[in-house]
């Protein structure tokens, strides 16, 4: 690989590997910029929205044991709010339940503080939907805050425990973990090289606060291809598009795409506080790739700074494939 290009525009950790290994690690730039500390291929990064396949698989795993059941309405576990909708587990974990995204009204929250799930679910429910269960598809967050409190009421367990011990444990993330446990082994979020420590990542319950580094996120990958973690039948059925003609094609916690010609599975990750992240698997190859940058800043005059990590993730692809993809394809999610 012609690595250049890759490490001129990383300020992060990049892994390339398979499912017999790891090939390589990429290492650039500054865990800490203004006392000129080094990233490593330990650096533990939020990994911000990549936090969201380790829910859906949670869930994934419930309905397999038959504890809950995609076509369950959320009522039947959280029944205070929007109690005269047909939201079911299915619209939360495709982001078409039409639920508005907490994150956005920052009016409303203030993200250096933490809120009980009563006021965020309360202040939402007050929003009212943004459109018809099922009939849309719209990013947000608020899905997988109520299927992190789900996992909670069907397993009697805290979220960030059942996760452990049914994901990292199973696989060995050893060094992985919860922003809100310790927030202290995390690289710094920066702007343009200055640390930026202005908010809460535990306001990001069930969305985007799981910490990790590339090592474990490579077994978290190896584990979905090697079924440790959900039946094979499972992915597959997680890796069906809600909407097959829509722009950008999602399954059950998962981006989908097949730019290189080979079927991708995974996610995107960013908090415009610092950090971008990308892990894409292509299960017909076998093959794993993982970007997580701490830095934003302009690496191309196009690419918005919070998507560095899917651009650069996009270049190894097309280093490792072989093939040339379009500008939006590369920067963004565009088939």
């Amino acid at each position: 690989m012609e690595k250049r290009k890759i490490i001129n525009k990383l300020n992060g950790v990049a892994l390339i590997g398979n499912k017999n290994g790891i090939e390589d690690i990429i290492v650039n730039g500054f865990n800490d910029f203004e006392n000129k500390i080094r990233h490593t291929e330990d650096s533990n990064f939020l990994i911000c929205s990549i936090s969201k396949m380790f829910v859906s698989i949670g869930i994934n795993q419930l309905c397999e044991k038959r504890l809950i059941d995609k076509n369950d309405f959320m009522t039947k576990y959280i029944d205070k709010y929007f109690s005269d909708t047909n939201i079911t587990i299915y619209h939360l974990l495709t982001h078409t339940s039409g639920i508005p995204d907490f994150t956005i009204y920052r009016k409303d929250i203030d993200w250096t503080k933490n809120y009980s799930p009563d006021y965020i679910l309360t202040l939402m429910n007050r929003k009212g939907l943004n459109f018809e269960p099922g009939s849309k598809w719209r990013y947000g967050n608020t899905g997988y805050y109520i299927l992190a409190l789900i996992i909670e009421k069907v397993t009697g367990m805290k979220y960030e425990h059942y996760i452990k011990e049914n994901i990292f444990d199973i696989v060995k993330m050893d060094n992985t973990f919860f922003a809100i446990d310790d927030n202290k082994n995390v690289v710094n979020a920066n702007i343009k090289g200055k640390h930026n420590s202005n908010f809460n990542p535990g306001l990001l319950f069930g969305s985007g606060d799981i910490v990790s580094n590339v090592k474990d996120l490579y077994k978290f990958s190896k584990g979905i291809l090697d079924n440790k973690l959900i039946k094979k039948e499972t992915l597959e059925e997680m890796s069906k598009p809600v909407f097959e003609k829509s722009t950008f094609k999602y399954g059950e916690g998962l981006y989908l795409n097949n730019h290189f010609n080979t079927k991708m599975l995974g996610h995107l990750g960013l908090i415009p506080m610092g950090f971008s992240t990308q892990l894409s698997i292509y299960p017909e190859k076998e093959i794993i790739t993982i970007v997580l940058t701490n830095d934003r800043k302009k690496i191309h005059p196009l690419v918005i700074p919070d998507l560095n990590g899917k651009y650069i993730d996009s270049l190894i692809g097309e280093e490792i494939f072989n093939k040339k993809i379009g500008f939006m394809k590369k920067a963004y999610f565009f088939k």
